[in-house]
């Protein structure tokens, strides 16, 4: 889009064309999560607040939400600011969000808007935006970085709590003393080593001699003979040429030399190579 209408004015806009006369349910496309939906309507409905906030414990590199002993939520970010003797908790936004469309009304009507800052803060200052405390799994997936780590922890989960979370997995199973969720039509050559967690898609293949550790190879991607992979994503469809290394990359298809590379990234005979740590940061 030419205009990006941002977090408050892509809402404000799509509010108009939802039926219905009750809140809005909104989450973030780039996150999985087991939040109880049904529970954090009955929070919000209960609350009075003209929006609730589903909120998980505090882990590094986001933004402190402040609450108090109720659940209502102080600030966001350090604003507005908090009277620090009612500060109970510091936890972090998911992105999952109850809001009424009362509360919608207050964004600009048109433009682009922030509903953090041309918003929640507000109705944190008038006491009117509560929240609603999650302790199960969520992750988002944002960015390369965070999109191999939440992978690979997904392997960590049983498949009783996967089915919770994701409609669609591929199942789990050893290889080569490693552990690997493997999509069908996904080819292994016997002399390929693992090591870590790994996630291979549909129909992609890893070829002999390859060493692959705590890798994404997505689906209908392959990898050549003898290539050496550590905390990679190789993109879907890519083929990694025999001998290919990488670490701590995203790999992909070069759309071609007119095109910018972004920050953090080389070419590399007709792929892209992202390096991940540069990016997050």
């Amino acid at each position: 889009e030419e205009v990006i209408l941002g977090t408050g004015g892509g809402i404000r806009q799509a509010a108009e064309l939802l039926d219905g006369k009750g809140p809005l349910i909104v989450c973030n496309s780039d996150s999985l999560t087991e939040i109880d939906i049904e529970a954090v309507l009955e929070t919000h409905h209960n609350s009075g607040n003209l929006a609730t906030l589903v909120l998980v414990p505090h882990r590094p590199g986001y933004s402190i939400v402040e609450v108090d002993t109720q659940g209502q939520v102080l600030s966001l970010a350090g604003k507005p600011q908090a009277d620090p003797a009612r500060v109970a908790d510091g936890l972090i936004f998911t992105g999952f969000q109850i809001i009424e469309r009362a509360a919608l009304q207050r964004l600009p009507a048109a433009g682009p808007s922030n509903i953090v800052s041309d918003l929640y803060h507000d109705l944190a200052a008038e006491g009117l935006l509560g929240s609603y405390l999650h302790e199960g799994f969520w992750w988002e997936f944002g960015s390369p970085e965070l999109y191999l780590e939440g992978s690979l922890r997904l392997l960590d989960e049983t498949p009783e709590r996967l089915h919770g979370i994701s409609l669609q997995h591929d199942p789990v199973r050893e290889i080569n003393g490693a552990i690997a969720a493997v999509g069908a039509g996904a080819v292994v050559h016997p002399g390929a080593r693992f090591r870590g967690r790994n996630a291979l898609g549909f129909a992609s293949q890893v070829s002999e001699g390859a060493a692959v550790e705590s890798c994404v190879i997505m689906p209908e991607a392959w990898v050549g003979p003898g290539c050496r992979l550590r905390q990679a994503v190789v993109a879907q469809g890519v083929e990694l040429p025999a001998g290919f290394e990488a670490e701590e990359s995203m790999i992909c298809a070069d759309p071609g030399p007119t095109v910018d590379l972004p920050p953090a990234s080389r070419r590399d005979g007709g792929l892209l190579v992202y390096e991940m740590s540069q990016l997050a940061a």
